[in-house]
């Protein structure tokens, strides 16, 4: 992001045409290459992390290291996630986000019991690669540092702010209650689109840039409610861990941005995760998403990229790259397009 469209974003503001936006993104992109970074982001960063797991030291400095550096832990913010638990706490004076690892239940049977284990400590990994390698980056909450338990991390953030789906809600179209393509947003957020447009773009770039251009990672589980911001000043955070890109575990999409996937028809190309698709993607909670039916887990409002529901260019699967989420951030209602025209 060049440092005149940060100058502009802190003393201006005017609205900006959405095509001044486009091209920012257009430009963010290319700033990072993916190969690049890459190699460094895995082979540095993953193996921190994996000496820490071994009982190593931890894989940056970090100011908490037990339950005890953290106080007034209350109001669970997720009772009962798959793969963690996610409360509330202090730090000192600082706000904080505690999230447990955990297993999705407690599984009758020893190989269960196994799988489980190892799909909670694979996300907190996604999670830990994201907080620890891209720590500095702007849009990547601050890790205070954790602990082991059982095996499974428990991590320490600082609070990045209000969800962008928190609180008291602004439908952001018509659609009727309880259809899958109603948006709600935070009216806080809504009201920092319309005061603040400019600033608030270019802290949706700069995330975006941050996890997508730099650290080479995707966001499947697109969700308003994975991103935070605050007003004053104007910041957005991703509050949840994405996954590699090159990542080929079990139930992703699995045409790899590296490994071009041969194809005959769009249908030979696999979706990826409904939430970011806005299909029947790779995901259990497809239920209800019949096909031809429009947008699915998405807002009425919002476009998802082509290659997302799977597109067949010239004999191979349009891959998923970094552009990927270019697309994406100019065209989720609740990102570029509401700095843009609220």
């Amino acid at each position: 992001m060049g440092a005149a469209l940060r100058r502009a974003a802190r003393s201006s503001r005017m609205r900006q045409p959405i095509v001044t936006l486009l091209a920012a993104i257009v430009v963010s992109a290319q700033q990072s290459p993916q190969e690049a970074s890459r190699a460094r982001f895995q082979k540095n960063t993953l193996a921190a992390i994996d000496a820490w797991l071994g009982g190593g030291p931890p894989p940056g400095p970090w100011r908490v290291t037990s339950p005890s550096n953290v106080t007034d832990v209350k109001h669970p913010l997720q009772r009962h996630g798959i793969v963690k638990a996610i409360s509330s706490g202090r730090v000192g004076d600082l706000r904080v986000v505690v999230k447990r690892a955990r297993r999705d239940a407690k599984p009758k049977r020893r190989d269960a019991e196994k799988r489980a284990h190892a799909l909670a400590l694979a996300h907190a990994k996604d999670e830990l690669a994201f907080l620890v390698g891209l720590r500095g980056r702007r849009g990547v909450p601050l890790l205070l540092g954790g602990w082991l338990e059982r095996g499974l991390p428990t991590l320490v953030v600082a609070d990045a702010g209000r969800s962008l789906a928190a609180g008291r809600t602004v439908t952001a179209n018509g659609a009727s209650a309880g259809d899958s393509r109603k948006l709600n947003i935070d009216g806080g957020y809504a009201a920092l689109a319309r005061a603040e447009p400019l600033a608030l773009a270019v802290a949706i770039l700069e995330c975006f840039e941050s996890f997508a251009g730099v650290g080479g990672l995707f966001l499947e589980d697109f969700r308003s409610d994975q991103f935070a911001y605050t007003a004053n000043p104007a910041s957005f955070a991703l509050v949840d861990g994405p996954r590699p890109l090159d990542d080929d575990r079990p139930r992703r999409w699995s045409s790899r941005s590296d490994a071009p996937r041969p194809c005959a028809a769009d249908a030979d190309c696999p979706p990826t995760h409904a939430y970011h698709c806005c299909c029947r993607g790779v995901s259990r909670d497809d239920r209800g998403c019949a096909a031809g039916a429009g947008p699915c887990h998405c807002d009425a409002n919002t476009t998802a990229a082509p290659e997302a529901a799977g597109l067949c260019r010239r004999g191979t699967c349009a891959p998923i790259t970094a552009q990927t989420h270019a697309f994406d951030v100019a065209a989720r209602s609740y990102l570029l397009p509401l700095a843009s025209t609220t």
